[in-house]
């Protein structure tokens, strides 16, 4: 990527309600097997915008694993905020965000669905452009508005 020897795996996927049985465990086999496949790089590190349900999942997981975790944000940290549901939902993303290694606020314009909808979109391009690796967390299901999940791994299948 940007002539290091990290491997960057990107992540992208749905947000739920609960976290779907088994995924966790999942997850956590794949990275490990990616950080093996890798070892003779010198580390790995997981870009994720910390999105509710998959991309908080995959960056609790790459800690676990020792892996870094960037975070391209779509939005300035505190408009971002406003899209999780919960003050519980807040308190893990800043969480998750004080254990970043890099974070970038995307010149996202939040003002409009339409200009949200944007920002996300504009994420989803900065972490394809940087990962060498997509985990897509995806039901298969066409994308429901723009930036969403399908339209990622498009986007990352159209890059190689």
């Amino acid at each position: 990527m940007d002539g290091d020897k990290q491997l960057h795996i990107g992540v992208t996927g749905h947000r739920w309600e609960d976290e779907p049985p088994l995924l966790r465990g999942r997850v956590r086999t794949v990275l490990g097997r990616l950080m093996t496949l890798s070892s003779a790089r010198t580390g790995v590190t997981v870009l994720s915008p910390l999105a509710e349900g998959a991309d908080r999942l995959v960056a609790d997981e790459a800690l676990a694993l020792g892996a870094a975790i960037d975070c391209p944000l779509p939005l300035s940290r505190a408009d971002y905020e406003r899209d999780f549901r919960t003050v519980e939902s807040v308190a893990e993303f800043r969480r998750l965000l004080g254990l970043a290694c890099r974070i970038e606020e995307l010149e996202g314009d939040g003002s409009t669905p339409e200009g949200r909808n944007a920002a996300y979109a504009a994420a989803g391009t900065a972490i394809v452009a940087q990962c060498d690796v997509l985990l897509a967390i995806w039901d298969g299901e066409p994308s429901r508005g723009e930036g969403g999940t399908a339209q990622v791994v498009v986007e990352a299948l159209d890059a190689g």
